[in-house]
């Protein structure tokens, strides 16, 4: 768990999701050593062919990328590509252990599934079940 300060709130709040948001996520993202950033690549002749080329022949192992400074766009919007390329980053933002090989992460997030699929069977009402 990540103790995050929500927008004007005074008070500390827990983040189930142990980074608080997307701006949490990148950070932590880049503290593990998987993001890259690139600045002044154009969005439609640059962007996909530089991800194409990262993660292709990648097995798992391609950095996320966070394009900046985009011609055309206004200063400070961003492009966040590959962010669920790597195991790890799978793991992160589902609050999975981080160290663990890519068959456990899988074992850990079928028995979450099969948690919440017994959880919905007894559910009479909800948006769930609606």
């Amino acid at each position: 768990m990540h103790v995050a300060r929500s927008g004007g709130e005074t008070s500390l709040k827990l983040v189930q999701g142990g980074y608080g948001g997307l701006r949490g996520w990148i950070e932590q993202v880049e503290r593990m050593g998987e993001l890259k950033r690139v600045s002044g690549a154009h969005w439609d002749t640059e962007m996909g062919a530089i991800t194409h080329m990262l993660t292709e022949h990648s097995h798992g192992t391609a950095p996320a990328l966070l394009f900046d400074d985009v011609p055309g766009f206004p200063k400070g919007y961003r492009t966040l590509y590959g962010h669920f390329s790597s195991v790890k980053r799978v793991a992160l933002t589902l609050g999975l252990p981080l160290e663990r090989q890519a068959e456990s992460q899988r074992d850990a997030l079928y028995g979450r599934e099969v948690a919440v699929q017994r959880a919905i069977a007894f559910r009479k009402s909800g948006h769930v079940v609606e």
